[in-house]
């Protein structure tokens, strides 16, 4: 786990990274060992998470893909047509929910579930995250299913990097009230320099590469980088960046007018850009989301999403 957060890139909040990274460097310094599904905490805060009897001692005992009925009520299975999919995107995001409850993986393939299941006609992110590893197939599946049936993403309350990334994918986000948290469009990669304190403690690490491996584990915790490798990783995580950034672009156009983008990209006090997380009233003015109301309000505006696709 402690490698995980050290070598990948993130799309995380910046508040949440700030929880986190006391409980990394006590766990890197004491060899203690580091849970952070724990840390984060299981999801328990809301009635759309539904026991899950059949999961192993191991595993998150509560269902992320629910479904909604016409009527609004909640249940685990289809039962009626024009049923509405729920996908709880509950903790921070990882490819194999390494941290989160569940994995990208895993919602990808819920998507999946509610695209070729014929009683689902839209699909509704119930989205409390604060980012996670950088990874753009989730936010892919999510576009695909917006060409085949309407998505609507609901930030309850923190919708962040990563996680602002699949939502923009969906025809509209709600926030979940006044003070819903939005935005975080930036990326970062961290290393931690160990050698002046192992030093200290007269501790020394020598690393053997094959004489043309000379690029191998370049940046590492035991040794200075060299400048090239580190220009590099600068280069990576700009790229990376870049693909963040033209994917919210572009799924923020207007869906009814697709030469106009949704985002308020030309107001010079408010970047959208630099990670920085809005609250709900500013993401509105923004264009970061399309409307502030509780779960319910996003239920309705999504049975009225469908009736005009079908009209």
């Amino acid at each position: 786990m402690l490698h995980l957060l050290q070598n990948k890139r993130w799309l995380f909040e910046q508040g949440y990274y700030a929880q986190l990274a006391p409980a990394f460097f006590k766990a890197l310094h004491t060899g203690s060992k580091m849970n952070l599904y724990d840390f984060a905490g299981r999801p328990n805060h809301t009635r759309l998470l539904l026991k899950n009897e059949h999961a192993a001692e191991d595993q998150p005992n509560y269902l992320s893909l629910v479904f909604a009925d016409a009527d609004g009520r909640i249940t685990p299975e289809v039962n009626a047509r024009n049923s509405k999919a729920i996908i709880n995107v509950i903790g921070p995001m990882t490819k194999y929910g390494d941290i989160s409850s569940y994995g990208t993986d895993d919602y990808e393939n819920q998507v999946e579930i509610a695209i070729q299941n014929p009683d689902v006609d839209a699909l509704l992110l119930n989205m409390d995250t604060p980012g996670g590893a950088a990874n753009d197939t989730f936010a892919n599946k999510v576009a695909q299913a917006n060409e085949q049936m309407p998505v609507l993403a609901f930030a309850n309350p923190l919708l962040a990097s990563a996680g602002y990334m699949v939502a923009s994918q969906a025809e509209r986000i709600y926030a979940g009230g006044n003070m819903a948290e939005i935005g975080s469009i930036g990326t970062y990669w961290m290393y931690m320099n160990e050698r002046e304190f192992l030093e200290a403690n007269g501790i020394r690490i020598e690393i053997f590469r094959a004489d043309k491996s000379t690029d191998k584990v370049a940046i590492n915790p035991i040794e200075d980088p060299p400048q090239e490798a580190l220009a590099r990783a600068q280069a990576e995580t700009n790229y990376v960046n870049e693909l963040f950034i033209s994917a919210v672009k572009n799924g923020r156009r207007d869906p009814n007018e697709r030469r106009r983008n949704r985002l308020k990209m030309n107001e010079k006090d408010s970047p959208l850009f630099t990670g920085r997380t809005y609250l709900a009233e500013d993401a509105l003015r923004l264009g970061l989301i399309d409307a502030i109301g509780t779960f319910n309000d996003a239920l309705a505006q999504l049975n009225r999403m469908v009736k005009k696709r079908k009209m």
